[in-house]
């Protein structure tokens, strides 16, 4: 199970009770099950300890330039600072870097070096909203994550239905 959208640790009290309930024992015809729980956050809050514990894989997706936040105002640097040192300590954590354009390379270049994010758990995406767009990217951002010992993944959804919204 993927917990997303929006930010999921803007609401870490609730999701202390639908984590319990997702990782508690519950028994399916002979056999117990346990429910694998992701997160997917930017990284811009430090996950409460009551959590912690619940989570078998972190999906921390920092923002960069290329999100358009500083234009409106948002400054994610600053919460970046604390945050991405925190998530370096966890050993289940991987982070996802949608790229634009390859100059964008050199701004998540500067943030694995600054926050000393483990290459082997850095994956490389493409920015793309349709088909023809993701499937021309990801030419040159696979290049790129194999010269540089990233993983690169590609956007199923988009290759998938391309543009359509709420598939």
């Amino acid at each position: 199970m993927v917990i997303t959208g929006g930010e999921p640790l803007l609401q870490q009290d609730r999701l202390v009770l639908l984590l319990k309930l997702l990782k508690s024992k519950r028994k399916k015809e002979s056999r117990f099950i346990f429910h694998h729980v992701e997160i997917e956050t930017n990284g811009t809050i430090i996950p409460i300890k009551e959590i912690i514990d619940f989570v078998d894989q972190w999906n921390v997706s920092p923002k960069t330039s290329n999100s358009n936040n500083k234009e409106r105002g948002i400054n994610l640097e600053r919460f970046y600072e604390k945050s991405l040192s925190f998530y370096t300590n966890l050993k289940n954590v991987i982070y996802k870097f949608v790229i634009d354009e390859l100059d964008d390379m050199n701004e998540i270049g500067q943030l694995i070096q600054k926050y000393d994010l483990p290459k082997e758990r850095v994956i490389l995406m493409p920015q793309a909203a349709t088909k023809e767009i993701l499937l021309e990217k990801s030419n040159w951002i696979k290049e790129y994550a194999k010269r540089n010992d990233f993983t690169f993944s590609t956007r199923l959804q988009v290759l998938l239905w391309d543009n359509q919204r709420g598939k």
